[in-house]
C-alpha cells in the first residue's frame, strides 16, 4: 500500500519535472555542466521508476480495428497491454479486443466504441468514464477488484454487460452513476453481491430498491436484456454475436426455356458458408435435395434437368447462411417452361355492318411470344400483334364473308402455329314505332314497322310487368301491364347480327275500382249500402224503380242507406272519376214485405210438462216451431197449434218462424214449468200417513235416477227409475233406523237435486 503511493507521489513530481526541468537542463539553463549532467540522470531514473503511467494511448479517429493490433493506435502501439493496464486509454474509433481486459492504475475513457470479447477487471485506482453517444459492450462478465475509482456515463453513453457484473470482497468502487433517466446500462446475468443494489448512493445506475425510473421487466433502475431487446442498440449487438449475414452480390434471374430442357440457377454471396435452394411449386417454398432431377441443392448453384411444363411458373431462390447460422433469402427467380406453340383463332362469328368486332385468340406461348393477324376483307384490323384485335368491317363487306388468320410465334423459339377463322357482315336494318300516347286502362295495341329482317317487342322499363297478346313477335300486338304508370316499349328489328332499336312511351292512367256491398233482396222498406272506391271521387244514382226512393245521406257519401216507399225492385249506380277515368258499379235491390208473427201468450205451468201451442198463421205463409231454450218435444213442429211435451223445469222459451217465401219473423213464448216437490221428512210408522218418500207429480218428470246414503256416507237405496216406492227400508228390505239421510236425484233433463230426508217413526 505504501508502495503504491509512493508510486503516487513519485508521478507527480516527475510529471513536473519531465515537462518543465528538463528542458531547462537541456536547453542551457544556468548551472555549470556537471550539475546538469547530475540533474538529468536523476530525471532520467525518477522517469524510468514512474514514468511507464505517464503515458497514454489513443486509438485513431474513425477507425475500425482490435485493440492488440499496433495500428489500431495513434501513435503506434508496438504492443498493446491486455492485463493490468496502468495506462491511459481513450477509444476514438470501433476497437474490439480478442480477449479478456483488465486495468490496474489505469484510465479507460470512450468517446465512440469498445466491444470487449472476454471479461473486464477493473483494479486499484482504476476510472472509466463513458463520453457523450458512447457504448462499451462487454460480451463477459465485469469484476471490480481492489479499491476502483469510478464509472461514470455521459449522455446517452451505453454500458452493456454479457454476462455478471461482481465486486469481489473486500474491493470498492467509488460511484457508479450515468446522467440518464433511466441509464442505458444492460445487464444480462447477476449483480454480486445484490445488496449493492440497494445503495442509491454510490450505484445510483444499480438500483433495485426504489429506482426513479424503473425498466419494466427489471424493475430496477439498469435493465436486463429482455429490456435491451426493446433498445435500438440490440440489433448491433446481435451482430456482434452473430456476426454479419452473408450479402448476396448477385441474385438469381428469371429463365424461359422450352419443354424438356437442362437449365441452371447461380446466386453470389459474400460471408456465405452454406447454401439451401428452395422451390414454390404453388403451395409455399420447400427445401430441395440432390436427386436424379436436381443437383447442386447445397451449393450456389442449382441445376435441373429436363424440365417440363408441369414446372412452369415454379419460383426457385436460395437461403444462404454464414458461419453463425445468420441467413438471408435470395430474390425467388422465376421459371417459364413453355409448351409447343398452338394457335386457337376463336370461332366463327356474324357481325352488323355497322359495328366493330373484337377477336379472342388464344395462344401456349404464355404470353411471351409474338402474334400476328391477316384478313382478305376490305376493313380494318387494329392491334394485329396481340391476341384480342378489332376488325371494322367496310360498308362493301356487307352480305359476304371475310377469311381472318392468327400466327403465333413462341418467345423461346419452340415452334410456331396458325388458325383461321370466317365472319359473315349483315345488312343493317332500321325500324320504326307509333308515336307517344296516354290512356285509361291496362291494355293498348302497339304499332310497330321495319325495311326488313325479323322485329320483336320487349319492355324497357315501367312501373309493372308487361304481357303480350297474342305474341310479342307482331308489328301489332295488344299489351297488357300489370299495373298503372309509365311504360317504356321497345321494338328490336334484327337482321342476323344487325339490330335497330325504337321505343314509345306509353303512359296507362289508373281507372278508379268501385264495388258496392248490398243485399239484393230486402225485407223492408230500407236497406244500408256500401260502394268501395280505391282512388278519386265517387257519388250514388238511383237508376230505376218506383218514385220516392231516397237516399239518407249527400250522394257522394259511400256509405249510405237507401230508403224506399213502395216495395219492388230498384237499380243503383255507384259512379267514380279518376284524373278523367271513370268506373260505374251496379248493384239491383229487391223491397219485399216482411210477414207478422205471433207465437202467442206466455204460459206457466205446475208440475205439468206438456201443453197447447196456438200461433197464428196468415194465407201463402209457412211456419215452424223452435226450442230457444230449455226442453221440448212438438208433435208437429210445422203446425200452427201443435202439442209439446217433456217440457223442462224451468223457463222454456219457444219460437214460431212465419216465411212468405222471401222474408222470414219469428215470435218467442215463455212456457214456466215449476220444479218437482221433493219431502224432507218421511214417518213409515204404519199409520198410513207419510209412510213414502213422495215427488209430487212424478208421472210428468220422466225416469229418475234416485240414490239414498246414511250420515257415513255409505249407500242404502238406489233406483234407477223411481216411482215413489222408498219408505224408510234398505234395499234387503230392512228397516233403516231413525236419523237423517241424503238423496241423490238425477231427472231425465240430466238435472241434479241434492238434499237430506229425516226418517222418524
Amino acid at each position: 500500500m505504501y508502495f503504491v503511493k509512493l508510486q503516487h507521489f513519485i508521478r507527480c513530481i516527475v510529471t513536473l519535472l519531465c515537462d518543465t526541468t528538463y528542458k531547462a537542463a537541456v536547453t542551457g539553463f544556468h548551472i555549470n555542466m556537471a550539475t546538469k549532467l547530475s540533474f538529468y540522470y536523476i530525471i532520467v531514473f525518477l522517469c524510468l521508476f514512474a514514468g511507464q503511467n505517464l503515458l497514454s494511448q489513443t486509438s485513431k479517429d474513425n477507425y475500425s480495428g482490435y485493440w492488440e493490433n499496433p495500428e489500431s493506435w495513434s501513435p503506434r502501439w508496438d504492443a498493446p497491454l491486455t492485463n493490468k493496464i496502468d495506462q491511459n486509454i481513450t477509444i476514438n474509433g470501433f476497437i474490439k479486443t480478442q480477449g479478456d481486459l483488465s486495468f490496474q492504475e489505469g484510465h479507460l475513457n470512450v468517446n465512440d466504441t469498445l466491444v470487449i470479447d472476454g471479461n473486464l477487471e477493473i483494479g486499484e485506482g482504476t476510472e472509466i468514464k463513458l463520453e457523450a453517444n458512447a457504448v462499451l459492450i462487454v460480451l463477459g462478465s465485469v469484476m471490480i477488484k481492489d479499491k476502483a475509482k469510478h464509472i461514470k456515463l455521459d449522455e446517452n453513453a451505453y454500458f452493456v454487460i454479457g454476462g455478471e457484473f461482481m465486486v469481489q470482497n473486500g474491493a470498492e468502487l467509488n460511484e457508479f452513476n450515468s446522467k440518464d433517466d433511466p441509464p442505458k446500462i444492460f445487464i444480462e446475468d447477476v449483480i454480486q453481491p445484490s445488496e449493492i443494489t440497494d445503495d442509491d448512493k454510490d450505484f445510483a445506475s444499480l438500483d433495485c430498491k426504489e429506482p426513479k425510473f424503473p425498466y419494466p421487466h427489471a424493475g430496477c433502475t439498469y435493465g436486463d436484456f429482455v429490456d435491451f431487446e426493446s433498445d435500438p442498440l440490440y440489433s448491433f449487438y446481435e451482430t456482434l454475436i452473430n456476426g454479419d449475414p452473408p450479402t448476396i452480390t448477385f441474385q438469381p434471374e428469371d429463365v424461359i426455356v422450352c419443354n424438356e430442357t437442362d437449365i441452371e440457377f447461380t446466386v453470389i454471396a459474400d460471408n456465405a458458408e452454406d447454401y439451401q435452394w428452395q422451390v414454390d411449386d404453388g403451395g409455399g417454398f420447400e427445401d430441395l435435395v440432390d436427386d436424379f432431377s436436381h443437383t447442386g441443392c447445397y451449393t450456389n448453384q442449382l441445376r435441373i434437368q429436363n424440365v417440363t411444363t408441369v414446372k412452369n411458373d415454379y419460383l426457385y431462390r436460395c437461403k444462404i447462411s454464414n458461419i453463425n447460422d445468420i441467413s438471408v433469402l435470395s430474390a425467388p427467380a422465376l421459371l417459364t417452361v413453355e409448351a409447343s406453340v398452338t394457335a386457337d383463332a376463336g370461332s366463327d362469328a356474324n357481325i352488323c355492318q355497322s359495328s366493330t368486332h373484337t377477336l379472342i385468340g388464344s395462344s401456349v406461348t404464355n404470353g411471351n411470344g409474338s402474334y400476328l393477324w391477316t384478313h382478305n376483307g376490305q376493313g380494318t384490323l387494329s392491334g394485329a400483334t396481340t391476341l384480342t384485335p378489332t376488325y371494322t368491317p367496310h360498308v362493301s363487306d356487307a352480305g359476304k364473308t371475310t377469311i381472318l388468320m392468327l400466327i403465333a410465334q413462341g418467345s423461346a423459339s419452340c415452334s410456331s402455329a396458325s388458325d383461321q377463322l370466317s365472319i359473315r357482315i349483315d345488312e343493317q336494318v332500321s325500324g320504326s314505332v307509333g308515336p307517344d300516347d296516354a290512356i285509361c286502362g291496362t291494355n293498348y295495341l302497339l304499332s310497330g314497322s321495319g325495311n326488313g329482317g325479323t322485329g320483336i317487342w320487349t319492355l324497357g322499363n315501367g312501373a309493372g310487368e308487361a304481357t303480350f297478346l297474342p305474341r310479342n313477335d307482331m308489328e301489332t300486338p295488344k299489351v297488357l301491364v300489370s299495373e298503372p304508370g309509365e311504360y317504356v316499349f321497345k321494338w328490336i328489328l334484327s337482321n342476323g347480327a344487325c339490330s335497330d332499336e325504337s321505343s314509345v312511351t306509353i303512359i296507362f292512367k289508373e281507372v278508379p275500382n268501385v264495388t258496392i256491398e248490398a243485399e239484393t233482396n230486402i225485407c223492408g222498406m230500407e236497406q244500408p249500402i256500401s260502394a268501395s272506391l280505391n282512388k278519386g271521387t265517387g257519388f250514388w244514382q238511383i237508376v230505376s224503380g218506383a218514385e220516392g226512393a231516397f237516399l239518407d245521406k249527400n250522394i257522394e257519401k259511400n256509405n249510405n242507406k237507401i230508403r224506399v216507399k213502395e216495395f219492388g225492385t230498384y237499380t243503383l249506380a255507384w259512379i267514380a272519376n279518376l284524373n278523367g277515368c271513370s268506373d260505374t258499379a251496379y248493384q239491383v235491390i229487391s223491397f219485399n214485405p216482411v210477414p207478422i208473427a205471433n207465437a202467442g201468450q206466455d204460459k206457466e205451468l205446475f208440475y205439468n210438462r206438456e201443453t197447447i201451442m196456438d200461433a197464428t198463421l196468415q194465407n201463402k205463409q209457412t211456419g215452424h216451431w223452435t226450442i230457444e231454450k230449455g226442453f221440448g218435444v212438438f208433435e208437429n213442429e210445422n203446425l200452427n197449434t201443435t202439442k209439446v211435451t217433456h217440457l223442462q223445469i224451468g223457463e222454456n222459451v219457444l219460437g214460431w218462424n212465419v216465411s212468405n217465401g222471401l222474408c222470414e219473423s219469428k215470435s218467442l213464448v215463455s212456457v214456466e214449468v215449476s220444479d218437482a216437490e221433493i219431502p224432507n221428512i218421511i214417518t213409515p210408522n204404519g199409520d198410513g200417513m207419510n209412510e213414502y218418500f213422495i215427488i209430487k207429480d212424478i208421472d210428468n218428470l220422466g225416469p229418475i235416477h234416485i240414490v239414498i246414503f246414511n250420515r257415513w256416507s255409505n249407500k242404502v237405496y238406489e233406483s234407477n227409475n223411481y216411482k215413489n216406492e222408498w219408505n224408510g227400508r234398505d234395499a234387503n228390505g230392512n228397516e233403516l233406523m231413525n236419523d237423517t239421510y241424503y238423496y241423490y236425484l238425477e231427472f231425465a233433463n240430466k238435472k241434479v237435486i241434492k238434499g237430506y230426508v229425516l226418517i222418524q217413526r
